[in-house]
C-alpha cells in the first residue's frame, strides 16, 4: 500500500516484540491482521499502555479462542471488514486511510504507530528438499534442547522452527545447535547412524 516502504522503521513495525516499548504511555497505534499474531501483539501492546485499534479485513478474528477470549477482556476495539489503503505522515506515521469494505467509505485515522501482523511464511524449500519433518505451518520440528531435526546431522535454529522471532532465540539456538553436532560427530554412534543413512 501507499507509504509501507516508505515509512517502513519510521512508524511501522513487523514486530511488536522489538518495537511495542517506543509506543507505551498512550501512544496510538493500530495492528494490522486477526489471526493469533495480530491478537497476540495487540495484546501485548494494550498491556505496555498503547492505544490501539485491530484493523482485520474479515468480520471475525481467526485466532485461537483462548486468545479471542482475552482479546474480547481487553476491550481493545476493533474495526471489522476494514483494510489499510494509504499510510501517511511526514517523516514519520502521521495517520492511516482505512475502507470500510462494506460501505466503500474511506476515513482518516490519526495514529503513531502500524504494526502489520497478517501472519508468516516459512521458508521452507531446503527442509521440503530434505526431507524434513515439518510442523503444520511449515516450521522445522526439532528437539528444543539439542535443536536436532527428524534427519540426523541436520540441526534447525531460529525463525525456522516456529519459536519467537527474536535475534537472541536464534543466536541461543545456533549455539545449542553447534554444541549438539560436535557431539554427534565425535559419538561412534552418530557415525554408525550416518553411515547406514547413507547406505540408504
Amino acid at each position: 500500500m501507499p507509504g509501507a516502504q516508505r515509512f517502513y522503521g519510521r512508524g511501522i513495525s513487523y514486530c511488536a516484540t522489538c518495537d511495542g516499548y517506543y509506543f507505551k504511555d498512550g501512544k496510538q497505534v493500530i495492528v494490522v491482521g486477526g489471526g493469533n499474531t495480530a491478537v497476540t501483539d495487540a495484546l501485548y501492546l494494550h498491556n505496555l499502555g498503547a492505544k490501539v485499534t485491530l484493523i482485520h479485513w474479515r468480520d471475525a478474528l481467526r485466532a485461537e479462542q483462548r486468545l479471542q477470549e482475552s482479546f474480547k477482556q481487553s476491550g481493545i476495539p476493533a474495526l471489522w471488514d476494514s483494510e489499510v489503503r494509504e499510510i501517511t505522515g511526514d517523516k514519520i506515521v502521521k495517520a492511516v486511510k482505512i475502507e470500510d469494505k462494506k460501505s466503500g467509505k474511506v476515513s482518516v485515522m490519526p495514529v503513531d504507530g502500524v504494526f502489520v501482523a497478517i501472519g508468516y511464511v516459512p521458508s521452507n524449500d531446503l527442509a521440503k528438499q530434505l526431507g524434513l519433518e515439518l510442523d503444520d505451518q511449515g516450521y522445522i520440528k526439532t528437539d528444543l534442547m539439542t535443536m536436532r531435526t527428524s534427519m540426523p546431522g541436520v540441526y534447525a535454529a531460529g525463525d525456522i522452527t516456529g519459536a519467537p522471532k527474536q535475534i537472541a532465540v536464534a543466536v541461543s539456538h545456533g549455539s545449542m545447535a553447534a554444541m549438539t553436532a560436535f557431539e554427534d560427530i565425535a559419538s561412534p554412534a552418530f557415525m554408525k547412524l550416518e553411515n547406514a543413512v547413507k547406505a540408504s
